[in-house]
This record gives structure tokens, C-alpha cells and sequence, in this order.
């Protein structure tokens, strides 16, 4: 009777010290739920298992679904110890890539029709929490893929990635 007593007791008195639910206030805006669904993350290992190249990516066309056209937007987040994979090509001075190869980027075995690189901190940064000094950031866009099942791969030298999006429209 003692411990149904202290039960009650303690149950009482914590019942008291939340008057709202916890997650009442978490909101998130619609464009960031599409992103923390769509966001996908691979990482790239040595021969010795420590991390080459960390790839975050999202695929845009989810998140901002008319906002495109036909193309498919994809926003890549690349860090990479060696800074060799880092593009060797010339950027012009729109910061357009003009060497589509440099990243080893393809979209259902095609090459991707513009590569621009973006600063640190830009639109689609804010949609993830992966805003850092290392990272380079690009939004990476290819030709309308007729295929509902999207294969975004990445490749470096003898190390590949790929990443699998399905259309939804």
C-alpha cells in the first residue's frame, strides 16, 4: 500500500510539470520537411577505412516541385581531404563550371548540363544543417530524365557513390 501510495504521489507531481505537449512548437516550414526527406549522405572510404569524400545530397525537384521547369536540380554538398578532387576546372565569372567532367557527377549514366558552384552560405544551405567551412557546395543540373527512378552517381578516381531518387510526378 506503501509503494501504490509513493507511485501516485510521484506520478502526480510530474503530471503537473508539463502543461503542453513537448513537440508543440516544433515547426518546420514545408520547403525544409521536403529537404529533410529528400537529403541523402554517402561517404567515399580509403583502402584503410578512413573517410576520402563525404557527398550530402537533395534533390531539389522534391522540395521545390514547380519551381524547375523539366530539368532535375540536384544541390551537392562535397568534402574531400584531398584537394585534387576538388574541381580543376576554371570557373567562369558566374562561377559556372565549365569542365562538366571535374566532379565525376552523373545522373542515370548522363553528364549534367551545368555544374554552378555556390558560396558558403546561399538558399539552399538553409534548408540542411550542413553549413561549413569545408564543404564546396554546387547545385548540379541535368537534362529531364524520362526514367521515374533517378541514379545520381559519383565517382573519383577508384571510389563510387551512387544515390537513388524516385520521381514522384
Amino acid at each position: 500500500m506503501k509503494n501504490l501510495f509513493l507511485a501516485f504521489f510521484v506520478a502526480f507531481i510530474f503530471s503537473g510539470c508539463s502543461k503542453e505537449y513537448a513537440l508543440q512548437n516544433f515547426d518546420l516550414s514545408t520547403h525544409r520537411e521536403a529537404s529533410e526527406i529528400s537529403f541523402e549522405s554517402r561517404k567515399l572510404l580509403n583502402d584503410d577505412g578512413s573517410v576520402a569524400i563525404m557527398l550530402s545530397c537533395l534533390y531539389l525537384n522534391d522540395v521545390y516541385k514547380d519551381a524547375f521547369g523539366g530539368d532535375e536540380y540536384f544541390y551537392i554538398s562535397l568534402y574531400a581531404k584531398d584537394s585534387d578532387v576538388y574541381l580543376s576546372a576554371a570557373l567562369n565569372g558566374e562561377d559556372e563550371i565549365e569542365d562538366l567532367e571535374s566532379l565525376g557527377i552523373k545522373l542515370n549514366s548522363t553528364l549534367p548540363i551545368k555544374i554552378i558552384q555556390l558560396p558558403r552560405e546561399n538558399d539552399f544551405s538553409k534548408l540542411l544543417d550542413i553549413n561549413n567551412n569545408w564543404s564546396k557546395n554546387y547545385v548540379v543540373i541535368f537534362k529531364e530524365s524520362e526514367n521515374l527512378k533517378l541514379d545520381l552517381s559519383f565517382s573519383y578516381k577508384d571510389k563510387k557513390a551512387n544515390v537513388l531518387y524516385d520521381k514522384d510526378y
